[in-house]
C-alpha cells in the first residue's frame, strides 16, 4: 500500500510520498516545512523511520514555509533527483543585502546552499523555470509537473538576475516589483497510478494555471492538497471551490496551523461536504493517507 505522509509543520508544507513498487519503496519529498515554525523537523522523522534515501526531492517555490529543512535532509540522506524552481540565484552577498528584506535574503541564501549541497553530493537537479523536469516513473506510478508549462517565463528569476551590480536603493525597488509574484511560480504536481489520477499537489499555485492544465478534461482526483494553506488572499485566487469540487475529491488536504484553521474551517468544509477534510495542524506529528 502506497501512502502520503502529511506533516504538521505549522502553517507550512511538508509531504512525503511513499510508493510501493516491485523493486521496493520509493520516496518523494515535496517541500520541507518552515524554520520559523519548527513543529516537526522532517529530517528527524526520517532518521526515526530509518529512511536513508529520497528518490526525488521537490521544492515547489522559493518561500521559507516550503524551503524549510530541505538542506538538512540533503546533507543527511542520499537524494537521487531533485526539482527546484530556478537555477542558482547569481547574487553576491553584497548584492543580496541590497534587497533589504531579511527573510527573503535568507531564503535565497538557503536556496543556493541547497543547490550546492545537492550538486556536491552528485544529485541530478532539474528545474521548473525553465521546465527541464520530465515525468518521473516509478513502477506503475507517474509523477508529472502540470505547471509551469514548457514556455513559462519567470519574472521573479529574471528580476533577481538583474539585481547584479545594482545599487542598494535601486535593488530594493526592483525587488519590490516582483516580491508578490513568488507564489505564481509555484509548481503543481499530479501523481497517477496506471494512468489514473491519484493525488494532486498544488503547492502555492494560483487557480488559472491549474484550470488551464486540467480544466475541461473531465478528470477526477481522489486526493487534493489545496493551494496556499486554503486561503484566497493578497489579491490572488489560489483555488476556486467549484473547480476543486468538480474534480470529485474524496480527501482535501490543507496545510494550516489550528489558529488559522479556525478562521477558514467552514469555508473549507463547503468545498465538497462529502470529502474528508484533513488539516495538517490538527495532528501531533504526521497524518498518514493511503493512496
Amino acid at each position: 500500500m502506497s501512502r502520503l505522509y502529511c506533516f504538521n509543520a505549522g502553517k507550512a508544507d511538508c509531504f512525503l510520498i511513499e510508493l510501493t513498487c516491485e523493486d521496493g519503496l520509493k520516496y518523494i519529498l515535496i517541500d520541507g516545512g518552515s524554520r520559523q515554525e519548527p513543529v516537526n523537523d522532517i529530517n528527524e522523522w526520517l532518521k526515526k523511520q530509518g529512511i536513508k534515501k529520497i528518490d526525488c526531492m521537490i521544492l515547489t517555490h522559493l518561500h521559507q514555509d516550503h524551503l524549510g529543512y530541505l538542506d538538512n535532509v540533503a546533507r543527511a540522506v542520499q537524494v537521487d533527483k531533485a526539482v527546484l524552481p530556478y537555477p542558482p540565484v547569481p547574487l553576491t552577498e553584497k548584492e543580496l543585502v541590497g534587497i533589504q528584506d531579511k527573510e527573503r535574503i535568507e531564503d535565497i541564501r538557503a536556496y543556493n546552499r541547497l543547490w550546492d549541497i545537492l550538486t556536491e553530493k552528485g544529485c541530478s537537479v532539474e528545474t521548473t523555470l525553465p521546465l527541464t523536469a520530465t515525468p518521473f516513473l516509478y513502477g506503475r506510478y507517474e509523477l508529472c509537473c502540470l505547471f509551469p508549462f514548457q514556455d513559462t517565463v519567470s519574472r521573479v528569476y529574471a528580476m533577481l538576475c538583474r539585481l547584479q551590480r545594482e545599487k542598494t536603493g535601486r535593488a530594493k525597488v526592483m525587488y519590490d516589483s516582483v516580491r508578490t509574484l513568488f507564489n505564481k511560480d509555484s509548481s503543481i504536481w499530479l501523481l497517477k497510478e496506471e494512468g489514473k489520477p491519484v493525488l494532486l499537489m498544488c503547492g502555492d499555485g494560483v487557480h488559472a494555471p491549474l484550470a488551464a492544465s486540467i480544466g475541461g478534461c473531465g478528470i477526477k482526483v481522489p486526493i487534493i492538497k489545496l493551494s496556499h494553506h486554503g486561503r484566497n488572499d493578497k489579491g490572488n485566487l489560489y483555488y476556486q471551490a467549484d473547480f476543486i469540487s468538480g474534480l470529485e475529491p474524496e480527501k482535501i488536504i490543507v496545510t494550516s496551523d489550528t489558529d488559522s484553521a479556525a478562521q477558514f474551517l467552514e469555508e473549507w468544509e463547503k468545498i465538497r461536504p462529502e470529502a474528508e477534510l484533513i488539516v495538517t495542524g490538527k495532528y501531533e506529528e504526521v497524518k498518514v493517507v493511503e493512496l
